[in-house]
């Protein structure tokens, strides 16, 4: 294989491992891996340009986030929809998610989240 394959490859075989994992029986993981694997499920997609597969990923993962209260995962859920809508050019829901981030970061004292938030926000 050459050097210039494996990145296709790698998000090929990423892409498979994560759907295995989410078609396991749910009650083999827990609410909070299935949020990982879903956050990363929707990276992958985004990686192949399947922004709307992304988009659900992202918001399933966020709601999972929300329901578990973990709000580090839910910013950085949030960011992630941000930068999917900024990519297609939606740059008012881009703010709006990334304002959002921003809100949680302050409200969190993280003041890395915070910086992050404000980067994209320009």
């Amino acid at each position: 294989m050459r050097w210039k394959e494996l990145p296709g490859r790698f998000i090929s075989d990423s892409d498979k491992l994560f759907n295995q994992l989410l078609d396991l029986d749910n009650s083999d993981l827990s609410l909070l891996d299935e949020a990982l694997v879903l956050a990363g499920a929707g990276r992958i997609s985004r990686q192949r340009g399947d922004v709307e597969k992304a988009k659900s990923e992202f918001k399933r993962s966020l709601r999972l986030y929300r329901q578990l209260g973990d709000k580090e995962g839910e910013r950085e859920l949030i960011g992630n929809l941000g930068d999917l809508a900024k990519g297609i050019g939606d740059l008012e829901t881009a703010e709006q998610h990334h304002n959002n981030c921003l809100t949680l970061a302050k409200e969190n004292n993280n003041a890395r989240g915070e910086a992050t938030s404000l980067s994209s926000l320009g």
